[in-house]
């Protein structure tokens, strides 16, 4: 499994749910949770994990649904419309994904008495954002967040999928107390992640969330299509060497940098 090895995960409280969690590490390396998209831990989402071992950190990925190296966007959409996605009845208006994701920040906090970062993309873009009240919890990134939607398509409410909005509030308010740094990365043309989504939680934020989005022409002139929407993982050329100037490329060493600055990585 490109050399992930499955880890054992305490389940702390959570007893309804509980998924595999798959490791790279490095010796003393700051920790990282990336969160897979609504297309399953497919070969994008593990390049992407890769870069990020490779560049200095022990990476961790929980799977949600599916099999590891695969896409699976039918069962990603039934993910999205299951009670551990939707049900909102934990404390702080958690869904049962998000209190066994915040456990497992504190077992990895714990089991490294340090620092760790979270990445949430697409469909997990809320979970990162739940995931930031959580004190060991110090560099949070959203990328792009999907909108919600209903049994039967998208609607327009630019409210994020997979978090309630009082998880939300309660996010907003602990990254505001714990004077916290967060990142959101998107495409301009994203219809699946409305810059409504961004927007709204830069007002809440203010400074503490930046964001990263490219203009249209930089993307229309060096790369990705600016309607796409995984900008963190399939818009990523397999060339980065030769198109540095490609905006996908650019995000990632944006990101790189927050994670580097926030986790204090050791070079």
């Amino acid at each position: 499994m490109n050399g992930y090895v499955e880890i054992e995960v305490p389940n702390e409280g959570v007893s309804d749910v509980n998924y595999k969690v798959f490791a790279k590490e490095r010796k003393s390396a700051p920790r990282v949770i990336l969160m897979h998209e609504i297309y399953g831990l497919n070969k994008e989402c593990l390049e992407f994990a890769d870069r990020l071992h490779n560049d200095g950190f022990s990476v961790y990925l929980p799977l949600f649904f599916g099999a590891m190296g695969e896409t699976d966007t039918r069962r990603g959409l039934k993910f999205c419309l299951s009670k551990e996605f939707i049900k909102f009845s934990g404390e702080n208006g958690e869904s049962l994904v998000i209190s066994w994701l915040r456990g497992l920040c504190r077992h990895l906090k714990n089991d490294s008495d340090g620092k760790i970062g979270v990445i949430g993309m697409c469909m997990s873009g809320g979970f990162a954002l739940a995931m930031a009240v959580e004190d060991g919890v110090a560099a949070p990134v959203i990328g792009h967040p999907t909108r919600a939607f209903r049994r039967g398509g998208a609607n327009t409410n630019p409210k994020i999928i997979g978090i309630s909005e009082r998880a939300v509030d309660y996010a907003c308010n602990e990254i505001i107390r714990q004077d916290k740094k967060i990142i959101g990365f998107r495409l301009p043309f994203d219809q699946f992640s409305p810059n409504r989504i961004m927007d709204r939680l830069e007002d809440r934020l203010d400074d503490r969330l930046e964001v990263f989005q490219p203009k249209a022409v930089e993307c229309f002139r060096n790369g990705p299509n600016p309607f796409k929407h995984s900008l963190l993982t399939s818009s990523y050329p397999s060339n980065p060497e030769a198109k540095p100037n490609n905006t996908a490329v650019k995000a990632y060493e944006k990101l790189k940098f927050f994670l580097t600055n926030n986790l204090q990585v050791r070079t």
